[in-house]
């Protein structure tokens, strides 16, 4: 069930008598409140934690690498043409090479962002090339660096490859890490000794938020960096904007219907505000924060395997967890080990 921002404003003025309308008006000070309430409470539903119906979900391909036949490099420039072996200008560097990739000789221990491509032979840095010069090099051409399509992104909750694996192998414990971990620039510097790009195993295993590209679109860099194709599944949630419009629906995707009687109720909660109903406006707060509650309760459900969970020595027999309940776990439980 959906809910719009025009059917939670008529919910609030049928509560306090005033006729439904078809469209807002600017000097309508009542719709003005409601509506300013309703985003306030879609931003607080939101914000309380990260619900799972919440999700969106992108595929996220990544870029092959190219290391075919060689490169000339000269000491002091920036520009680095595509050679053959004999050192003979070629045309390696078609579609599959553009700005924002990066060039390394595998004889240096420096990479270069590429600023520009000319052409499928020549390419331009982004900095001076400061190792020897030569002739006819091997190298590597490589991106680190995917931009989040949505513009709305605001955190990456997985990224997995997907690989299919048998029930019999995990109730044996042998299960391959098809997700790549999620975390921060610090962790992945450490992992790779501070050189982003010296693992060349070609299938990332960790991921980092960074800052924005030059379309203002969040990017995730990965370590190692990818030297194939990999069409992964990224699930992440989406930063809340304000809603204006009669047809904006509350959430901008389905969600649970505590979600829904919450925003309504809040809506109601304003207009007996304004129109000083104080009781029943306290009465519709109460209704919203006990459909906030049972939003949070749905989310750690036991029932589900979406419940909370500590993590054990289980874990390597390829079992994530224990789900505990506060009750009969962490308050009878000693933080230490009794001998």
């Amino acid at each position: 069930m959906a809910l719009t921002l025009l059917q939670a404003v008529n919910s609030a003025k049928e509560a306090v008598g005033d006729p439904v309308v078809t469209a807002f008006t600017a000097s309508d000070i009542l719709e003005l409140q409601v509506i300013e309430e309703v985003n306030d409470s879609i931003a607080e539903i939101r914000a309380e934690t990260d619900y799972a119906w919440a999700y969106k979900r992108a595929v996220l391909k990544t870029t092959d690498d190219v290391t075919t036949e060689n490169a000339a490099v000269t000491n002091g420039s920036t520009t680095v043409s595509s050679v053959d072996e004999d050192g003979s200008g070629a045309t390696n560097w078609g579609s599959g090479v553009t700005a924002g990739m990066w060039f390394r000789n595998d004889a240096d221990n420096t990479s270069y962002l590429i600023s520009s491509v000319g052409s499928s032979s020549q390419i331009t840095l982004e900095t001076a090339y400061e190792g020897t010069t030569a002739t006819a090099a091997t190298y590597r051409i490589f991106r680190d660096t995917y931009s989040v399509t949505d513009s709305d992104y605001d955190k990456t909750q997985a990224l997995t490859y997907g690989d299919a694996i048998s029930w019999s192998s995990f109730l044996q414990g042998r299960v391959p890490r098809s997700e790549m971990g999620l975390v921060s620039l610090e962790d992945i510097l450490y992992a790779s000794g501070g050189d982003l790009h010296r693992d060349t195993s070609g299938r990332p295993r960790l991921a980092a938020l960074i800052g924005n590209d030059s379309s203002e679109k969040r990017q995730l860099v990965m370590w190692p960096f990818p030297t194939e194709v990999y069409v992964m599944q990224h699930w992440y949630t989406i930063l809340y904007s304000s809603i204006t419009s009669t047809s904006d629906q509350v959430f901008a995707q389905d969600a649970p219907d505590a979600a829904y009687v919450a925003v309504r109720a809040r809506a109601r909660y304003r207009a007996f505000k304004y129109t000083e109903m104080h009781q029943q406006a306290a009465e519709e707060y109460q209704r919203f924060t006990y459909n906030l509650a049972l939003l949070k309760k749905r989310e750690n459900d036991l029932s589900q395997d979406n419940s909370m969970k500590v993590a054990t020595f289980r874990r390597s027999a390829g079992l994530s967890g224990f789900p505990v309940r506060s009750g009969f776990h962490f308050d009878t439980k000693s933080s230490f080990e009794r001998r």
